[in-house]
């Protein structure tokens, strides 16, 4: 692996962007509002205590890593991978 190349871990969370709404890994799961991801992330997190990295991959396979914003409340792109 490059250093241009992310590198995803078993424990991140990858939220991909499939027809009919959105599958986070993690949670096997697929919610078809992007505001439901973002609720059930934060409540995974908090349950687990554990704050892994959350990548956005969409329908042509280009990669985001995401950070939540101070209020845990929205996902923002913080690194694109196209």
């Amino acid at each position: 692996m490059s250093n241009n190349e992310p590198e995803i871990l078993d424990d991140d969370y990858v939220i991909a962007d499939v027809p009919g709404g959105y599958y986070v890994n993690q949670l096997s799961e697929t919610f078809s509002e992007f505001d439901d991801v973002v609720k059930a992330i934060v409540e995974d997190i908090r349950i687990n205590n554990f704050f892994p990295s959350i990548w956005f991959s969409n329908d042509h396979g280009n990669l985001d890593l995401m950070a939540f914003n101070s209020s845990y409340t929205e996902l923002k792109t913080v690194q694109s991978w196209v």
